[in-house]
């Protein structure tokens, strides 16, 4: 409240909060009825938007871009969601979560790479490093 950021859209939150609710539950927890709709939403809307630019972690203002981050976060998101959801014996569009899962691990990796520096860039078409990559793509790349 109070700063532009409010209205932003920024993608990676949906990573972020099923990163969490899937250490909750290698602590020995499991979501009841009401928490999986939530997440289902959640992983839903990862689905359904990790395409579009947005802010990112940073909430640049300006136009939204394709940050590498945020959709590594979706994915973190659509991945733990097939997890939870798997391990906890529940329901969820497994069809449709795989494969939003494998296009997005597409895009960055045809998109967000820089092949002739070895690196992952800041954004889709840009030739920066950012180290807000180094947290998400620790769960990216060792699933890669």
């Amino acid at each position: 409240m109070g700063n532009a950021a409010a209205g932003q859209l920024r993608l990676d939150a949906y990573g972020e909060l099923l990163e969490m609710s899937w250490r909750w539950h290698r602590r020995g927890n499991a979501p009841d009825n009401d928490y999986w709709r939530f997440l289902l939403d959640l992983v839903d809307t990862a689905a359904e938007r990790w395409s579009e630019p947005d802010c990112g972690i940073w909430e640049l203002r300006g136009d939204p871009q394709h940050f590498v981050h945020s959709k590594v976060m979706c994915w973190v998101a659509l991945e733990r969601g097939l997890k939870l959801a798997e391990e906890c014996l529940r329901w969820a569009p497994v069809k449709r979560w795989k494969k939003a899962r494998n296009e997005v691990r597409e895009a960055v990796e045809s998109s967000g790479y820089g092949g002739d520096r070895g690196i992952f860039t800041r954004a889709f078409g840009d030739g920066e490093l950012d180290s807000a990559l180094l947290a998400g793509l620790a769960f990216f790349v060792r699933v890669w």
